[in-house]
């Protein structure tokens, strides 16, 4: 009997994603946060709230969503 053996492609991860715009052939760049944006966010988020203690993990997701609602409403640059 013989095995047939399929292999999967992985997709590379990146800080920019490609879309294509169906209207247009041209990639449309797509920013993602990378993790000193996030970083540098959450920073933020901990001294506007005073500094308080035991509160990084909360402020890191805040920062995470706050760049990725700011990613998708941002108008896209085109290559």
């Amino acid at each position: 009997m013989i095995k047939s053996k399929t292999h999967s492609k992985a997709t590379p991860t990146c800080a920019t994603q490609k879309t294509y715009n169906a209207a247009k052939p041209t990639p449309v760049v797509t920013p993602t946060a990378t993790h000193d944006d996030i970083a540098k966010r959450a920073h933020e988020i901990y001294i506007k709230n005073g500094c308080p203690q035991g509160q990084c993990e909360q402020n890191w997701q805040q920062a995470e969503h706050e760049l990725r609602v700011q990613s998708l409403t941002a108008p896209t640059k085109q290559r």
